[in-house]
């Protein structure tokens, strides 16, 4: 805990706010998003074969919402399908990569077993309220 506390804090000097969100905390500012917009929460996903479980496993790798038919939202605005697939980064050997629809519960946990909390939520909101929209 006191690594991702002094991480947070480096991060989030406010001439690297935007960084934050792109570099951990995608999760959260999705959530602040979903909030704000009640558009859809969707994950970028990729699909692997998983040698040690012999089936199909898959990994997460950002988390957006999608505002309209090919249209997302992140951080750094609006982003199509292709944009969203070819800038992601996965650590496993993926085969196949789509963009899925998740519930907010499912969102809160997908990058963390604790859960996105409530002040990081927050913190994007504010985030969100002064730079976006």
């Amino acid at each position: 805990m006191e690594y991702y506390n002094n991480w947070k804090k480096f991060v989030l000097k406010e001439s690297n706010k935007c960084s934050y969100y792109k570099r951990g905390m995608c999760d959260a500012y999705a959530l602040a998003l979903h909030r704000k917009t009640n558009y859809p929460l969707y994950v970028v996903r990729g699909y692997y074969w998983d040698d040690w479980s012999e089936e199909e496993a898959y990994e997460d790798a950002h988390m957006v919402v999608k505002k309209q038919d090919n249209v997302y939202l992140d951080v750094d605005g609006e982003k199509n399908y292709n944009e969203l697939i070819s800038n992601s980064m996965f650590t496993n050997k993926v085969e196949k990569v789509d963009i899925v629809p998740i519930s907010y519960n499912e969102a809160l946990y997908t990058f963390t077993m604790e859960g996105v909390s409530e002040e990081d939520i927050k913190e994007a909101e504010d985030y969100i309220e002064k730079n976006s929209l």
